[in-house]
């Protein structure tokens, strides 16, 4: 029987709590900044509790913003593009295990590249080209 090594050793605890308050301040930061006056977020040097919670913030934003139409908005696209994408790899999945035809590798190849690329970067530099923010001069996708 195998057994588990337990970590509980000083020398990976210390470095494992380290990264996890590496990871989790800028969300801790973002929440109590969510709740400071615009004067203290803007102070320098910065205070990392507000002076008095203001959680009227919540209420002005959620009266500016439309959130319960934004979440449906985003949760619709997730499951078109879900559904969209379990289809169409679904259809690739089965030709490439089951059917033999010419340059089959080379596209699989292909496919499995260009699932690489996340779309939003491919979307970005479509948008940097377009306002010329990229020289054509560069080596650049």
């Amino acid at each position: 029987m195998i057994q588990r090594r337990r970590l509980t050793s000083p020398a990976i605890l210390i470095p494992l709590c380290f990264a996890a308050i590496l990871t989790v301040f800028p969300f801790i930061w973002m929440f109590l900044t969510s709740l400071k006056t615009y004067e203290e977020t803007v102070l320098i040097p910065p205070k990392l509790f507000p002076a008095v919670p203001q959680w009227k913030n919540y209420a002005i934003i959620a009266a500016k913003f439309p959130f319960v139409r934004l979440y449906f908005n985003t949760a619709f696209v997730v499951v078109l593009v879900v559904f969209g994408n379990l289809i169409i790899c679904a259809m690739a999945a089965y030709a490439f295990a089951r059917l033999r035809f010419f340059a089959r590798d080379l596209l699989f190849i292909l496919v499995i590249g260009l699932l690489m690329i996340p779309g939003p970067l491919v979307s970005g530099y479509k948008s940097m080209s377009s306002n010329c923010l990229i020289s054509e001069s560069s080596y650049s996708l």
